[in-house]
């Protein structure tokens, strides 16, 4: 039983045979004989005729080995380089083609010295009954004592 392959639109196909068509030209214009490029390529002159027919079994590897021998390997850099589907897919997908970014955590700073310190001083101007900010922690007693009124223990 041979290996099963994947089955692909005949446009497609048409495409794979083209390909293989002008692999094989570029071995005859450079006059290799098909057993010296399969060689080469690691593979049998089987599986190099395949590639030639552009035939769905040969791997993308054995496509690449033979694009190797031949000196064409650095066309595969061309190959899915202008996406246009992709890109008006991704663009969708943003907020008006834009992207979206999580904001960053606020920090908030600690008061300086000299901040708290003309603080407790406009503090202690503008109402001498009402306790300044202190920089120490409140605690329960602290905050009881905000709460009785002026004059009163």
């Amino acid at each position: 039983m041979g290996n099963a392959t994947a089955s692909i639109l005949p446009s497609t196909e048409k495409l794979l045979q083209d390909f293989g068509e002008r692999i094989r030209l570029a071995r005859l214009r450079r006059r290799l004989p098909a057993k010296q490029v399969a060689e080469r390529a690691g593979m049998t002159e089987v599986t190099l005729r395949k590639i030639e027919r552009g035939q769905t079994g040969a791997t993308m590897g054995a496509y690449l080995s033979v694009l190797q021998v031949l000196g064409l390997q650095s066309d595969v850099a061309n190959w899915a380089v202008v996406d246009e589907l992709g890109r008006t897919l991704q663009d969708s997908t943003t907020h008006g083609g834009m992207r979206v970014r999580r904001s960053k955590p606020r920090v908030t700073a600690k008061p300086s010295e000299e901040f708290l310190d003309k603080t407790q001083e406009v503090n202690k101007k503008a109402s001498p009954s009402v306790p300044a900010p202190s920089r120490e922690r409140l605690n329960r007693d602290s905050l009881k004592s905000l709460l009785k009124k002026p004059g009163t223990e």
